[in-house]
């Protein structure tokens, strides 16, 4: 067996996995999401003092908005990573755009983890603006995950741009032969 086709097989196993991922991802947010009493759980053992009950419409619309972004830019990261398998089932070693997908995904993680610092911190005041003065709080969390993450981010972005210029060159090599 050549290289490319095992290559070809494995991109193969690989988007469809990603494909699988994304869907249990999405189905785990919406039964997160729908189910009713686990943010009304999570919320009083987060923040002292603040009782789902008793938030107002708007707290629990930002809350779920706010904490729908760090998800839904995984998501985007996760169809890039799709994308950058499907092109690999040709066995092509250097397919074009491999370089960019890749160098999005590496975007999306540093979204994630910007988002998860600025919604938290969003969420904590959102959350407890209701309270009496003195007592609401902006909660800012920087976590080594975070900085991981964008440790990681930073790598995967670099190895894009490596990618495009293989492919440039091995275009280059395709044109000259």
């Amino acid at each position: 067996m050549l290289p490319s086709q095992s290559i070809a097989r494995m991109a193969i196993r690989l988007s469809w996995f990603t494909l699988i991922a994304m869907g249990l991802f999405v189905t785990a947010g919406a039964v997160v999401f729908w189910h009713p009493g686990y943010i009304a759980q999570a919320v009083p053992a987060q923040l002292d003092g603040v009782e789902w009950t008793d938030l107002a419409g708007w707290q629990k619309a930002l809350m779920h908005i706010f904490g729908s972004v760090a998800p839904l830019l995984l998501l985007y990261g996760l169809w890039q990573v799709r994308a950058f398998f499907e092109l690999y089932r040709t066995g092509d070693l250097f397919p074009a755009h491999a370089g960019l997908h890749i160098k999005r995904f590496g975007q999306a993680l540093v979204g994630v983890a910007v988002a998860q610092i600025v919604a938290g911190a969003a969420i904590s005041a959102a959350l407890t603006a209701h309270l009496p003065a003195g007592q609401g709080m902006v909660a800012v969390n920087l976590s080594s995950t975070n900085l991981a993450t964008l440790v990681i981010a930073a790598l995967i972005m670099m190895m894009g741009r490596l990618l495009d210029e293989a492919s440039r060159i091995a275009e280059e090599n395709r044109s000259i032969v």
